[in-house]
């Protein structure tokens, strides 16, 4: 059985508190996969008060494998899912992953999987084999670090999705310029730029016999273009992150 935390009496709204800060968005929804009653309880005792950027979470409840499809088929995008190893079988949760990367098609949720028996040797080859943000022992899923690494998964979630989306429209208003008047390629890349990211940097043609350059100064824009920051003025992650995808969306579009 399905439910939303929210829906269960055990946590009815609470008066709102004056030092709270105000909500700026919906609720992050978080799936909870799981055979375990304790373990939905616990974790939603443990998230109850937790916000993430003035928005709190919002727990969905799967029982099985089973259930957790259908979860991710209803519509609305989670940004974390929290996924047990063994459920209806042994592996059940390890073929929930698989089927979540590669039939649902959704590469930017963050897969937490939890085990009641972690070991060395497993956990290196999940981690290897499997597309997964993190691997947790359940013992170590409760209290502050569960809240700790679930506020990071979150946020990664939040920015892997602001950089596809500004991709998305670079990409759109790419190809506008591009079926209108000709315009130098320099000219397509610094309006995306612009979009992208504040505007600041230097759009160029790539160098081969240029010093190497860290990240946060120099970012390839496909194509053989690239941005080179300010050296008081660097890109931080989530700049780098969306230049990434930038680049990714422009090598789709010059196919």
């Amino acid at each position: 059985m399905m439910f939303s935390a929210d829906d269960s009496p055990l946590f009815a709204p609470a008066e709102e508190d004056p030092r709270t800060p105000a909500r700026v968005g919906p609720p992050w929804r978080i799936l909870v996969v799981d055979d375990d009653r304790e373990i939905h309880l616990i974790t939603a005792l443990t998230l109850r008060d937790v916000q993430v950027d003035g928005r709190p979470i919002q727990l969905v409840r799967a029982d099985s494998a089973a259930e957790a499809r259908a979860a991710f088929g209803q519509g609305a995008a989670f940004a974390v899912a929290l996924v047990d190893v063994v459920m209806e079988t042994p592996t059940a949760g390890l073929e929930l992953v698989r089927w979540v990367r590669d039939e649902h098609r959704d590469t930017a949720v963050r897969l937490m999987l939890r085990t009641g028996h972690p070991g060395g040797g497993t956990e290196r080859r999940i981690t290897q084999e499997y597309d997964l943000h993190d691997y947790l022992a359940k013992a170590d899923t409760t209290g502050r670090g569960l809240v700790s690494r679930l506020v990071g998964a979150i946020r990664a979630w939040r920015d892997i999705c602001a950089a596809r989306s500004d991709a998305q429209i670079a990409r759109a208003l790419l190809q506008v310029l591009a079926g209108g008047s000709p315009v130098p390629d320099e000219a397509l890349y610094g309006a995306a730029r612009d979009l992208l990211v504040p505007p600041r940097g230097l759009v160029r043609r790539h160098d081969p016999s240029a010093p190497a350059l860290p990240p946060e100064r120099l970012a390839p824009l496909a194509g053989g273009w690239e941005l080179l920051a300010p050296e008081d003025a660097p890109l931080d992650l989530v700049e780098q992150a969306n230049l990434a995808a930038y680049a990714f969306e422009l090598t789709q579009l010059h196919r």
